[in-house]
């Protein structure tokens, strides 16, 4: 199976000024528990997961009305492009045209 297959729908986004509050907002209306942080340009700054919501947030007190994405955001996360990854196999890892799965 292609990496393609996997990417069938566009990433939710969030600006690092914004609130956890907005953040915790958008993920439920899109069912999601990621987000790709973004700069005015578009370009990728962070990501922010559930995980870091209930780490880095809920987990050390701070108001999610008050703490903004950037703050609490993963920065400069791993890319992998589309293109790099041919298959994945069923343990879902990636692998390249040398090592089919």
């Amino acid at each position: 199976m292609a990496l393609e297959e996997f990417c069938q729908h566009p990433a939710i986004t969030i600006r690092p000024d914004q609130t956890i509050r907005e953040a915790c907002q958008l993920m439920r209306e899109h069912n999601v528990g990621c987000l790709l942080v973004t700069e005015a340009d578009g370009r990728l700054s962070g990501v922010l997961t559930n995980r870091d919501i209930a780490l880095r947030v809920t987990g050390e007190g701070r108001d999610p009305q008050r703490t903004h994405v950037q703050e609490r955001m993963t920065p400069t996360p791993v890319r992998i492009p589309v293109g790099a990854c041919k298959h994945v196999n069923d343990e879902r890892s990636c692998t390249d045209d040398r090592n089919p799965p």
